[in-house]
């Protein structure tokens, strides 16, 4: 999403869009796991990386809702793939807020629950020689 640049507003309608379509969808089925973590990043990403006057014509943000909606999400039995995006998103939100020892937890659930995933040790192995610089 550009919207920085005056008169550059790439994202724009999609930004909004992407609102409409998550709420209509939570609307009809507020358990959908899926879209409550979509929407979970959108209130994340708008407050946390649109500058105020952005913000406020994206309809605004709220981290802490976006980070409360994940972690619930993330607690829920469900589909395997589903919790695990919803873990790997919470992962993804603690790091950015630097909650090293929570991200910490969740990168070693997630070692221990998909250990013969070799594309997974991968990543979390890269991210893990990151964290350490």
């Amino acid at each position: 999403m550009q919207l920085g640049v005056l008169g550059h507003k790439t994202g724009w309608a999609e930004c909004w869009e992407a609102r409409k379509s998550l709420d209509a969808v939570l609307k009809q089925n507020p358990r959908n796991i899926r879209a409550q973590v979509a929407r979970a990043w959108i209130d994340y990403i708008v407050d946390t990386q649109m500058p105020r006057g952005t913000r406020w014509v994206l309809g605004g943000g709220n981290k802490k809702r976006g980070l409360a909606t994940v972690r619930e999400a993330a607690a829920i039995d469900s589909d395997p793939f589903i919790r695990a995006e919803a873990g790997f998103a919470l992962w993804d939100m603690q790091q950015r807020e630097a909650n090293i020892p929570a991200a910490d937890r969740d990168r070693a659930h997630a070692r221990a629950r998909f250990s013969e995933n070799e594309e997974l040790r991968k990543f979390l192995a890269a991210h893990d020689s990151r964290a350490t610089d």
